[in-house]
């Protein structure tokens, strides 16, 4: 199971959302979702691929926490 939370990417974030998923990609479809949902003041400007990059490298994966 992978994981990416808002806190992982912004920890000023009073968010507690937790993304989950069986892949990356299921993982930052979820997260995508939220985020334009959730948080359009952020991300409202960004690419699919902008925001890619940018919560790729904080997906983590529970089986090694």
């Amino acid at each position: 199971m992978k994981t990416l939370t808002c806190k992982d990417l912004d920890p000023t974030l009073a968010c507690d959302y937790k993304a989950t998923g069986m892949d990356e990609t299921e993982v930052m479809q979820n997260m995508m979702t939220h985020a334009r949902e959730a948080h359009a003041d952020k991300v409202g400007g960004l690419t699919d691929e902008q925001m890619t990059d940018m919560m790729t490298p904080h997906i983590k994966d529970e089986a090694a926490m």
